[in-house]
């Protein structure tokens, strides 16, 4: 069992999954049956000797070795904003001739989920104001009365569950040098995840898809759970910070602009009473009951592509103005994750002020040093924040604007944190003149990352150790005083 820190709650597969009506039992069953078939991986890695290099179990073939991905690429290239299924934005490079990967530092948010209990909320009240329409015109809509919300709340789909199981079994056959195990402490993997029931499940299924890929040679468990609950240091959960930065007015403005259009093409064969507020959280059915039902929900079918582009800026606004580069206090939020991630690429203590638990990472079995392959689980907020606080995704034209959608704009949340959206920093051994030089490479959703701010960066990508950690000058100094601003309210 992982440690696990405070009062954070058992892990116990699909506990918390309601019981869904007749039409989405199916997809219910199929997390049943998931969440046993994880377990029974899990157990099935631990006899190692029993299997061969030929073994294949339970005749399952690696998703590294099928086409196409069945954890997002069948519904292509959507504009979901952050509840786009995962997919990679890039063909995986190798490193430059002459480097080797040595070291991997992973950080995912979860699989692909239900709504949260706001956004149910939500979508049920512009629900009740679709279906109380008797009759539409248009034939598109006919499916509207009849409509039954049988959605999950919160917890992960099946999809979701696939996801990270394909997702170990792609780090395994990327990085399998990096994955060891018997008495060589460095080879094992150090796995956490913030404490939420879905971030915990992403984890375990990661680790299973590992060791269903090497054939139980390589069987990595979680190894910390971080509580989630309010005052609890978690530098894969913001939840300290009390600054109450607000996209709302950003969201708001561009929603007056673009929302009225589509609520008067909604109503013209209909009487219906929308409001503006009503109109994400319709448009979000088409990602939620897709994932849900893995196959394109009819709700997508009544939204036109200009109006998923509205929907994607408008939660591309709202991430950046909350957690991002527009936020008061957006970066610093995730410089705690930062400070670990230095010191494990450095292999020295973590230094750090904000959220990181002292307790933690002082402490060889909470937080080691000197491992190859580290993965960490959290959700998309946090790692928006992170993501900022390295100076990632940074728009060179300055905010984004909310009155006007920037087509060319680094910030899309659907390239940065889908579901299972992944960042992978991998350090390099280089030789160069004959010497062994250490580097840093940044992939986010397999697309290498250009590190501009990082001094001597190449067009490969990658950029010497030493000037990477110089690069990350305001995680090194605190934030620069934001960190300051989280308690003045």
């Amino acid at each position: 069992m992982p440690r696990s820190y405070s009062s954070c709650p058992p892990y116990h597969p699909g506990a918390r999954q309601k019981a869904a009506p007749t039409t989405v039992r199916s997809a219910f069953l199929q997390t049943i049956a998931l969440s046993l078939l994880v377990i029974v991986l899990l157990c099935i890695a631990a006899l190692q000797p029993l299997y061969t290099q030929d073994s294949n179990y339970f005749g399952l073939k690696s998703q590294v070795e099928r086409e196409p991905s069945s954890s997002g690429s069948d519904f292509g290239d959507v504009r979901w904003a952050q509840y786009s299924p995962w997919r990679a934005m890039e063909e995986y490079r190798a490193p430059p001739e002459g480097c080797v990967v040595t070291q991997v530092n992973l950080l995912e948010r979860h699989g692909a989920r239900y709504p949260t209990y706001d956004a149910e909320v939500e979508i049920k009240a512009a629900l009740e104001k679709m279906q109380a329409v008797r009759a539409y015109a248009d034939e598109k809509f006919g499916f509207i009365p009849d409509f039954v919300y049988d959605l999950g709340t919160e917890d992960l789909v099946p999809l979701g569950w696939m996801q990270y199981v394909e997702h170990g079994e792609m780090d395994y056959a990327r990085y399998s040098h990096l994955f060891g195990g018997g008495d060589d402490e460095s080879g094992i993997s150090f796995v956490r995840a913030a404490g939420s029931s879905r971030v915990i499940e992403s984890a375990m299924n990661w680790t299973a898809g590992v060791a269903h890929k090497s054939r139980g040679r390589s069987n990595p468990g979680l190894s910390l759970v971080i509580d989630e609950l309010p005052g609890v240091n978690n530098s894969l959960h913001n939840n300290l910070c009390l600054h109450p930065d607000d996209s709302t007015p950003q969201g708001e403005t561009y929603l007056a602009i673009f929302a009225p259009s589509i609520r008067a093409r909604l109503a013209a064969s209909s009487e219906l009473n929308l409001t503006n507020a009503d109109i994400p959280p319709l448009i979000s059915l088409c990602p939620f009951h897709s994932v849900a039902l893995q196959t394109v929900s009819p709700w997508c079918s009544i939204f036109t592509p200009a109006d998923f582009a509205s929907f994607e800026y408008y939660h591309d606004l709202k991430k950046y103005y909350r957690n991002g580069y527009g936020a008061t206090v957006g970066r610093v939020q995730g410089i705690a994750y930062v400070a670990e991630l230095i010191a494990r690429l450095t292999h020295t203590p973590v230094r750090d002020t904000t959220q990181t638990n002292s307790t933690l990472d002082s402490g060889e079995g909470t937080f080691p040093l000197g491992r190859t392959f580290y993965a960490d689980f959290s959700h998309d907020h946090e790692i928006a924040g992170v993501m900022s606080a390295l100076g990632l995704f940074r728009d060179e034209e300055g905010v984004m604007d909310p009155r006007e959608e920037g087509e060319e704009r680094e910030w899309r949340v659907r390239e940065m944190v889908p579901f299972g959206g992944r960042m992978v920093v991998e350090r390099l051994g280089c030789l160069s003149s004959g010497e062994e030089m250490e580097y840093v490479r940044v992939l986010v959703n397999d697309r290498v990352m250009p590190l501009e701010f990082c001094e001597g960066f190449s067009g490969d990508g990658i950029c010497r150790l030493d000037r990477f950690v110089e690069s990350q000058g305001y995680t090194t100094r605190g934030g620069d005083g934001d960190w300051e601003k989280c308690f003045d309210v």
